[in-house]
């Protein structure tokens, strides 16, 4: 270190030029090999029996996701819960349409495999419940991936090329946003029947592609401006290029997240259309139906109860996974919340 005096007269130390044992100078261009003995002329990795790997942005969101203890918890919740209505057919000790006139109206017991009762035609309640979320996976991911694609599709056409095209487009979105949602959802449901969820799910998708629209108009009306945009414009590459093989990619964080988070609020929204007898109809199972059937018989709980608690365990999980999603995709993030 070298003493200095300021002109106020105080004074201080800097760092002079570093130096190996013996008291010589390091070369500038030497670097750390020649400070601890080794050729400069051999790449110290290599000769330390080293091995440099590259991440990749995703590689580095997969982490952080996995080091968000609630985000993980969702997943495996979700994964066991959407396990069981996947497989369905082999979870549930009795078919959607099964009934025992022998064991109406039963609490839960483990006699018969009743685990979570039944209900008043003496149909088993788990069995339902689980013919339920396959009912709910479906409407969810329906809704997700068409509402995510298409708003994906609107947001892009309207941030990239921008004027009266992205005027036009956002007026009609901000149309949409201004409806009273269940109101005309409750409408339409009404006028044009309910009954199968994927008229339902269509329904909630010309709905849900709003928020996602505007995220995406966002993102690419801050990406259009930059230099790589600018050196695919002057390479001569088209627009519809542009758009989805260099802006695109960019795009894809806040679009998971959001399309994640429509899961659980498409199943929500499914689940309270169906609670107001404006839903999916039987002999389709649903959770919402499934709560709705059990308000005729309130001193029997477990009718409401279970296929409720259901509602909200998926839901909470969707929630949890999406706000893991946020942080992991969020390339700002660098401290993990929970």
């Amino acid at each position: 270190m070298t003493e200095f005096t300021r002109p106020d007269g105080s004074s201080g130390l800097v760092p002079t030029a570093p130096t190996v044992a013996g008291g010589q100078p390091l070369a500038p261009d030497a670097g750390i090999d020649t400070a601890v003995g080794m050729d400069p002329g051999v790449d110290s990795t290599a000769a330390a029996g080293l091995e440099l790997k590259v991440r990749s942005q995703w590689s580095y969101a997969r982490m952080r996701f996995f080091r968000h203890r609630l985000a993980v918890a969702g997943l495996v919740g979700l994964i066991i819960i959407f396990g069981a209505g996947i497989f369905a057919n082999f979870v549930a000790p009795y078919s959607y349409a099964a009934i025992d006139l022998n064991n109406i109206l039963h609490p839960p017991t483990t006699v018969d495999k009743h685990y979570f009762g039944t209900d008043g035609i003496g149909a088993d309640e788990f069995s339902r419940v689980i013919y339920g979320i396959r009912t709910s996976l479906e409407v969810g991911v329906f809704v997700a991936v068409v509402s995510s694609i298409f708003g994906l599709i609107v947001g892009a056409v309207a941030g990239y090329f921008g004027g009266l095209l992205d005027n036009l487009l956002m007026r009609i979105t901000d149309l949409v946003l201004t409806l009273p949602a269940l109101a005309i959802l409750l409408a339409v449901t009404a006028l044009l029947g309910g009954g199968s969820q994927w008229t339902i799910s269509i329904i909630l998708a010309a709905f849900f592609w709003t928020g996602i629209a505007r995220v995406v108009r966002g993102v690419f009306l801050s990406l259009r401006e930059k230099e790589y945009v600018e050196a695919a414009k002057a390479s001569g590459a088209g627009d519809a290029r542009i758009m989805f093989r260099h802006i695109l990619p960019n795009t894809l964080g806040p679009v998971i997240v959001n399309g994640t988070l429509a899961v659980g609020t498409a199943i929500l929204t499914e689940a309270a259309l169906s609670f107001l007898g404006f839903g999916i109809q039987p002999p389709t199972s649903s959770l919402g139906a499934l709560v709705a059937n059990g308000q005729n018989y309130p001193v029997q709980w477990w009718l409401t109860i279970f296929p409720g608690l259901l509602i909200v365990l998926i839901v909470l999980c969707v929630n949890f996974v999406g706000d893991g999603l946020r942080d992991a995709l969020d390339p700002q993030q660098r401290r993990i919340r929970a």
